[in-house]
C-alpha cells in the first residue's frame, strides 16, 4: 500500500508510509506525527496505557505501577473518528482505525485498521433469463 493519511474530523493527524497487511484483512503501520496529532495525544496515551497495563505492546515494560484509564476517557478515545485516506485523497474504506502509542516515547505510534471490501464504482448489470416454458418436456 502507498502512502496513507490518517485524518481526524478533515485535519490530517498523522502519515504511515508503509501500511502492511496482516492475516485476514489487518493492516499496520508506524505513524509519522503531523501537527494535527498534538490535539489528540493526550486522549490516545492514557487509553494505550490502559493496554500496556494488561500488556499489550508493552515488552519489557513493568506494567505493575499502570492502572487502566478512567471510562470517561475510553469512551473519548472510543468515539475518535479516525479515517484514512490514499494519497490522492479519496477514503480507504475501514471498520476501524485505531492509533496506539508505544511506551516508548521515541517509537512512532502504531496505526491499526480493518480494511473493508471497497464498494463497486458502477452497480452490476443483472441479466434476465427468459423464463422456462414449465407445461413442455425437455
Amino acid at each position: 500500500m502507498r502512502r496513507i493519511d490518517v485524518i481526524h474530523q478533515g485535519v490530517p493527524v498523522g502519515r504511515v508510509g508503509n501500511l502492511r497487511l496482516t492475516t485476514g484483512d489487518l493492516v499496520v503501520g508506524e505513524l509519522e506525527r503531523l501537527d494535527g496529532y498534538d490535539a489528540l495525544r493526550p486522549t490516545i496515551w492514557a487509553v494505550s496505557r490502559s493496554l500496556w497495563s494488561v500488556g499489550f505492546l508493552a515488552s519489557g515494560l513493568d506494567v505493575s505501577r499502570m492502572s487502566p484509564a478512567p471510562p470517561e476517557v475510553l469512551e473519548r478515545a472510543a468515539e475518535l473518528e479516525l479515517e484514512l485516506r490514499d494519497e490522492y485523497g479519496a477514503l480507504v474504506p475501514t471498520d476501524f482505525v485505531n492509533v496506539i502509542e508505544r511506551p516508548f516515547v521515541e517509537m512512532p505510534p502504531v496505526v491499526f485498521a480493518r480494511l473493508r471490501l471497497a464498494p463497486a464504482a458502477e452497480g452490476a448489470l443483472l441479466f434476465r433469463r427468459k423464463p422456462k416454458d414449465l407445461t413442455r418436456s425437455v
